[in-house]
C-alpha cells in the first residue's frame, strides 16, 4: 500500500479520535478477538474514563508491533485517513497525562472540524506503563509553593491580567503571543484537573493550563480567555481563565511563578 506510513485507523472513544498507524494493524472484526491474546480496552488504557463499557458491540483490532501483539477494544471506526507531517505535531504530553506512554503525538483533523486526534504508540498500549514524569501533579511553578530562584521578580510595566478562580495572574507581553476569546479546547485523556486541555492557534497545538484546577466533566468545556505564551522552546502554552485587562508595575504582593508570569499573592487576591 502507497504511503503506509502516512496510513491511519481514525477511531473515536467517548468523545475524542484517536489514530492508530496502519503498519500495526493486522486485522479489525467485530467483538471477537484470539484466544490467549491480551486483551486492551481504549476507553481504560488511554483515556483513563473508568467507563462502564460492555465488550459486546466494540471493535477489535489486532496489533502488531515490537513488544507482542494485543487485541484493542475500541468504540468505533470511522476509517482510513492519510495524515501528513506537517499536520503532526509533538507536544510535551509527559506530566500533562497520565497515559502519555499511549499517545506521545496529536494530528489535526482538518475534515473534523480542526479537532486534534492522538497519535496511539502501539508499544505504550502493550506494555500499559505510565510514563515515569506522569506523576499527576501541578508543577511547582504553578502551585501554591510557586518559584522564588528566577533570572527577575519584578513585573514590568506591561501584562495582561488574568484569574483562574481566586488566583490572579500577571503575564508579561515579552512572552505573550494571543489572547484568545473563548477558545476551543478539547480534553486530554488522562489529564489532571489542572489541565484545561489542548487547543489550536494558528494551526499549532497549545496546551491549556487551569491553575485553579477546576474539574471539568464536560469534552470540551468553555473558557471565557486564553492567553497563549511562547515557550523557550519554540511550543505553545496557555493559561485559561477571566480576563481582567492590563496591569503592570511591581509590588511586594506580586510573587514570580516563572520567568514572564507572576502571581498575586493570595492574601491581597481573596475579593477576586
Amino acid at each position: 500500500m502507497e504511503c503506509r506510513e502516512n496510513l491511519y485507523l481514525l477511531i473515536r472513544e467517548d468523545g475524542l479520535y484517536y489514530l492508530l498507524p496502519v503498519s500495526c494493524a493486522e486485522k479489525v472484526s467485530q467483538d471477537a478477538s484470539e484466544d490467549g491474546l491480551k486483551v486492551v480496552d481504549l476507553s481504560e488504557r488511554a483515556g483513563d474514563r473508568k467507563t462502564d463499557c460492555s465488550k459486546k458491540g466494540r471493535y477489535c483490532i489486532t496489533i502488531c508491533s515490537q513488544s507482542g501483539r494485543l487485541a484493542l477494544l475500541t468504540e468505533e471506526i470511522t476509517g482510513i485517513i492519510e495524515c501528513e507531517e506537517d499536520n503532526i505535531f509533538s507536544p510535551q504530553m509527559s506530566g500533562y497525562s497520565r497515559r502519555s506512554r499511549c499517545f506521545s503525538r496529536v494530528a489535526r483533523l482538518e475534515e473534523q472540524e480542526n479537532q486534534w486526534g492522538y497519535i496511539l504508540n502501539p508499544e505504550g498500549l502493550i506494555d500499559g506503563e505510565n510514563s515515569e514524569n506522569d506523576s499527576g501533579e501541578m508543577p511547582e511553578e504553578f502551585s501554591d509553593a510557586g518559584n522564588h530562584e528566577l533570572a527577575y521578580a519584578q513585573a514590568p510595566q506591561s501584562c495582561i491580567v488574568l484569574t483562574s478562580g481566586k488566583r490572579q495572574f500577571y503575564v508579561s507581553e515579552k512572552i505573550l503571543a494571543s489572547v484568545v476569546l473563548k477558545p476551543r479546547i478539547q480534553r486530554i485523556p488522562g489529564a489532571p484537573e489542572w489541565i484545561a486541555g489542548l487547543s489550536d492557534y494558528e494551526g499549532r497545538p497549545v496546551v491549556y493550563y487551569d491553575p485553579a484546577g477546576i474539574k471539568r466533566e464536560s469534552p470540551a468545556e468553555e473558557y471565557l480567555y486564553g492567553v497563549v505564551i511562547h515557550e523557550t522552546d519554540g511550543s505553545l502554552s496557555g493559561i485559561a481563565g477571566e480576563l481582567l485587562g492590563e496591569g503592570g508595575g511591581g509590588g511586594e504582593d506580586l510573587r514570580p511563578v516563572r520567568d514572564g508570569i507572576w502571581e498575586r499573592n493570595c492574601d491581597q487576591a481573596d475579593g477576586i
